[in-house]
């Protein structure tokens, strides 16, 4: 919740931030940077000790936590890219909405209307949040020609087309899972 709103009230706050992905600069903005690539290093390391650190286990969020760790690193490390990764983090405010289906499935509640509420809330701010700021950014990249960020590009190209890649697949799982999966079955997605 706290990255997700953090970066719209960053964006909100410095509207120039999506104007000039790489220069503009706001403290407020870095901080919740650095605040983020906290967070996804321990959650990396929370992961792995849930799944008794075999990788076979959570090889999807590892893909996910190393690609987010390197562009967060090249953003803190450089003080560069910092609308970039405001960007970025407008793909957690679907987050708000993915962990509270998974805390319902986990509780039984998939039958009930909240869950059906917060699933479609899901499925509308994955579209919105992940998926067309994925676009937004694959396009950003395709165009991009800046001399400061040298090799950082192929970093900021692979990353986003990974996510990407990652973000259609976790959007037809909720789909399938909640609308078009049996009601009898209790998996939890």
């Amino acid at each position: 919740m706290l990255t997700g709103i953090g970066s719209i009230i960053a964006i909100y706050r410095h509207p120039s931030l999506m104007n000039d992905l790489i220069h503009f600069q706001s403290d407020f903005a870095y901080k919740l940077c650095q605040l983020s690539l906290g967070y996804f290093i321990y959650d990396f390391y929370d992961c792995a000790r849930i799944c008794n650190f075999k990788l076979s286990k959570f090889w999807e969020m590892c893909i996910h936590h190393v690609v987010v760790i390197a562009c967060f690193s090249c953003t803190i490390s450089t003080h560069r890219f910092i609308g970039l990764t405001m960007g970025a983090l407008l793909m957690e405010f679907n987050s708000i909405f993915l962990h509270a289906r998974t805390l319902m499935l986990y509780t039984g509640k998939r039958e009930t209307l909240p869950f059906k509420c917060v699933s479609i809330a899901n499925i509308i701010s994955l579209i919105i949040f992940r998926l067309y700021v994925t676009y937004e950014l694959i396009k950003w990249f395709m165009v991009l020609n800046d001399p400061v960020v040298g090799y950082l590009l192929h970093v900021g190209r692979v990353g986003i087309f990974v996510i990407g890649i990652m973000n259609v697949f976790l959007l037809w799982r909720c789909i399938h899972s909640d609308f078009f999966k049996s009601k009898k079955s209790n998996s939890i997605e």
